[in-house]
């Protein structure tokens, strides 16, 4: 009903006012009423995403966004960590933004890396990103087709040899679905050395995958 709506956008404005939203590339307060937190001037400017096509990944292609340097990475560390979940629409826009001459991204079936279990996070900040890019294309994606096998340690501070032994067959594709011939595309916060996304493209092509795209916020 019409008044549901109106009490949503009015319950929106006054939230907006009391607790207003910070671009996540710049971090300023974010004026206009809207749910993607991006102000004007960054809306406005064209990014540098960082393309990758490299037959030692396994995945056919990647995309990331932004340079995960200064304000950029700040706030993506609050986005994982603090809790600030609005920030996943900016993210989603951008990346969107980013692929718009890739149809077949757009046409993919959409998977995202999955967290461990035990990390302390009230969200797996990857799949809320997911959901909003599946949600503005009205692609279909699916949450749990990659599973964790096994507890891994974050990735972050190791040299790229151990990054590659602790990631080793860290992952496996939910029986529950059959992706045997499917183009896939996979949704991650950060790309930094490949390890994580090689990964998960090596198994995803294991059990039938035909091609897979890597699509990430950042990049470092």
């Amino acid at each position: 009903m019409w008044w549901k709506s109106f009490f949503k956008k009015s319950l929106d404005i006054i939230l907006d006012l009391l607790f207003p939203k910070h671009c996540i590339i710049c971090d300023k307060t974010v004026f206009e009423f809207t749910d993607v937190a991006l102000c004007r001037n960054c809306l406005g400017k064209e990014q540098t995403p960082k393309y990758i096509k490299d037959d030692k990944f396994i995945f056919d292609e990647a995309v990331c966004v932004l340079k995960y340097q200064d304000v950029v990475k700040d706030v993506m560390l609050r986005y994982k960590f603090k809790s600030i979940k609005y920030y996943s629409k900016a993210y989603a826009h951008l990346m969107i933004e980013a692929v718009k001459d890739r149809e077949y991204f757009k046409d993919a079936l959409i998977c995202s890396v999955p967290l461990s279990a035990g990390r302390d996070r009230p969200y797996n900040q990857t799949a809320v990103i997911a959901k909003e890019i599946a949600d503005l294309w009205q692609s279909e994606y699916i949450e749990d087709l990659l599973l964790k096998c096994r507890e891994v340690k974050p990735l972050s501070k190791m040299k790229l040899p151990e990054r590659r032994f602790y990631i080793e067959g860290a992952f496996s594709v939910n029986p529950k679905y059959g992706i045997f011939g499917r183009d896939i595309l996979l949704i991650d916060d950060i790309f930094t050395s490949g390890t994580t996304a090689k990964e998960c493209a090596k198994t995803l092509k294991m059990y039938g995958a035909n091609k897979v795209y890597v699509l990430c916020a950042c990049y470092d």
